[in-house]
């Protein structure tokens, strides 16, 4: 296998190249990826938190004076971006002889194993994103999970004084397990509602969870596969199934925390990736020049702009970085570097089951 190089165009083009393969793989994997909307970041990750601080509206008479202009309080919130990283790695001898291996139908060649490799690494990277999508611990290249982001303590999260801003924490309501039940249920919602003013849309849960809010039906209607998020259909992925109930879509994953319903509200959170690349990093010209490089394919300028566009739009923006050879074998390491950001911490609760 040729020795491509480490330059970072290089890295840029075997990344948007990839993209489309990284995006689909992690969205197999991972079942929160297609709920939630997603698009880029900084690290750190900043965004502004708007809290209550106007004076209530009143009412005047016609020859009274205007108001006096009031605003709600606007608070930095930041959270670092995660890191998550695996290497694929293939000698020569290993990649030639997977080559040259009989393929179902006898036939000679066509096995691409830096390609299975790196799939394989993609796979590690996302089950790992995964897991920490709800257990992250926020620290150390670690993003911050939905355990630690939905919390009713005077917690400081994101660098935002929860003993001043008093709604910037979530509902955190206590059941039984053994006497779950629709009005159980219910009261976390109305709860919700009460703190925020919104009401949750989806909620996430284990698997058996999800089983014995199915057995709270007299007649139950069926699991479902594909659900309404932010006016658009999203497709279960990794054998998830969703039920519909008091109005919030339940759907199960067995990578959520045990005993544990997530609600949430799908307005106010969203999945931030920090890219590596923008669309100005390089010119048309350079990418497809870079391509035509690496593949031998000849594209237009125009083509090449549209490849780096679909990769950035495709919300995870991840990258491959070509680490160059160690001795006869190749290296291709896969980054991701994401985080959860709540707009509106209030408006998301859980329901913790004993």
């Amino acid at each position: 296998m040729a020795v491509l190089g480490t330059s970072g165009l290089t890295n840029v083009i075997l990344s948007i190249l990839q993209a489309e393969r990284i995006v689909s793989q992690m969205n197999r994997e991972v079942v929160a990826l297609n709920l939630l909307d997603m698009g880029p970041c900084g690290d750190p990750l900043s965004w502004d938190v708007k809290f209550r601080a106007r004076t209530a509206a009143g009412t005047v008479a016609e020859t009274d004076a205007a108001p006096t202009a009031t605003s709600h309080a606007r608070v930095k919130a930041t959270l670092n971006v995660g890191e998550y990283s695996d290497t694929a790695g293939v000698t020569g001898r290993a990649q030639a002889a997977a080559a040259m291996a009989l393929n179902p139908l006898g036939i000679a060649g066509g096995v691409d194993l830096m390609a299975d490799e790196l799939n394989d690494a993609i796979i590690n990277v996302s089950e790992t994103l995964g897991n920490d999508f709800y257990a992250g611990t926020g620290a150390t290249d670690h993003m911050a999970g939905l355990a630690i982001q939905i919390d009713s303590s005077d917690d400081n999260f994101a660098n935002v004084d929860t003993g001043i801003y008093t709604e910037w924490t979530s509902v955190e309501d206590a059941g039984t397990l053994s006497a779950l039940s629709f009005a159980m249920l219910r009261t976390t919602i109305t709860n919700i509602r009460t703190l925020s003013g919104k009401r949750p849309n989806i909620a996430l849960c284990k698997p058996d969870i999800l089983d014995r809010i199915r057995g709270l039906f007299s007649t139950f209607p069926g699991y479902i596969s594909e659900i309404p998020v932010n006016g658009t259909a999203r497709k279960l992925v990794s054998g998830a199934r969703a039920v519909y109930c008091e109005d919030v879509w339940f759907v199960d994953d067995p990578r959520c925390t045990s005993n544990v319903i997530y609600f949430l509200n799908t307005d106010y959170i969203k999945l931030r990736f920090m890219p590596q690349f923008t669309s100005q990093t390089y010119a048309p010209e350079q990418i497809a020049a870079e391509i035509k490089r690496l593949t031998g394919e000849t594209i237009r300028a125009e083509e090449a702009s549209m490849l780096v566009g679909r990769a950035l739009n495709g919300g995870i923006v991840p990258f491959i970085k070509r680490l160059g050879p160690t001795g006869n074998q190749e290296n291709d390491q896969v980054i991701v570097y994401p985080q959860i950001q709540m707009l509106r911490r209030n408006t998301h609760g859980k329901l913790v089951l004993s």
